[in-house]
């Protein structure tokens, strides 16, 4: 029968770590960037909007509890 050697287990880099870190520091920078940007191209609230009749369809103030809601955490 054949005589099977241990092999070591391979260790990593000691520089693995540090790879990992600037991968999830970039990943994390650019999603903040991405973030910031939705805010701030976020579309314009009309004061108010009129139907073709004259009628206030919605207001601002109608508005703004929807989005409070619809960003609100549970």
């Amino acid at each position: 029968m054949s005589t099977a050697t241990l092999q070591a287990p391979e260790t990593l880099s000691p520089w693995w770590d540090r790879a990992v870190a600037l991968v999830m520091a970039v990943g994390f920078a650019a999603l903040i960037l991405i973030s910031v940007k939705a805010y701030e191209n976020a579309p314009p609230i009309p004061a108010k909007s009129v139907a073709s009749d004259g009628e206030i369809v919605f207001t601002a103030g109608d508005v703004s509890p929807a989005r409070q809601c619809s960003s609100s955490t549970v």
